[in-house]
C-alpha cells in the first residue's frame, strides 16, 4: 500500500471550499435583507443616493427652492405621487434614508460582519452551519 504524504494545505481544501460557500451565502442572505428596504437594481441605488442628496440639499436652503432650480429634479418629480408638496417630498426622503442609515442598514452589515467573522475562525462544516444558521435566524429579529 502506498501513503500518500499531503501536505496540510491540500488536507484544507475542502474546509477552505465550505467557507467560501457559507460566505456566499452570507451575502445572498444580506441581500435579501437589505431588498425589504431598497431595490436590488444598481440603477435605483444610484436613484436612492441621489434624492436622498438632494432632499438634503433641498431642506438646507434658507428659501424653498422652486421647480426652476437645478439640482432638485427628483424632489420635483414626486410631487403630487409621494406629497403634495416639495417641502413634504424631501422630508419623507430624507427621513427614510435616515431610517436605513441608523436602523436597518447598520444592523445588517453587524450581523454580516459577526457571521463571516466566525467563518473565518471555524474549524468544521458543522460549525459553519451554525454561523450561517445563527446569522439567519438573527435577521429575523431585525
Amino acid at each position: 500500500m502506498i501513503v500518500l504524504g499531503r501536505t496540510q494545505a491540500s488536507k484544507d481544501i475542502p474546509l477552505t471550499r465550505a467557507k467560501k460557500y457559507f460566505s456566499e451565502r452570507v451575502d445572498e442572505l444580506t441581500s435579501i435583507a437589505r431588498k425589504t428596504a431598497l431595490s436590488s437594481s444598481a440603477g435605483q441605488e444610484l436613484t436612492y443616493q441621489e434624492k436622498a442628496k438632494q432632499a438634503k440639499d433641498f431642506l438646507g436652503q434658507d428659501t424653498e427652492p422652486t421647480e426652476d432650480d437645478a439640482g432638485y429634479e427628483f424632489i420635483f418629480a414626486e410631487v403630487g405621487v409621494t406629497a403634495d408638496t416639495a417641502l413634504t417630498v424631501a422630508e419623507i426622503i430624507l427621513s427614510k434614508s435616515t431610517q436605513y442609515k441608523k436602523g436597518l442598514g447598520p444592523a445588517v452589515e453587524r450581523l454580516r460582519l459577526i457571521a463571516n467573522k466566525g467563518i473565518r475562525a471555524a474549524n468544521t462544516e458543522e460549525e459553519l452551519r451554525t454561523c450561517v444558521d445563527e446569522f439567519e435566524e438573527d435577521l429575523k429579529l431585525i
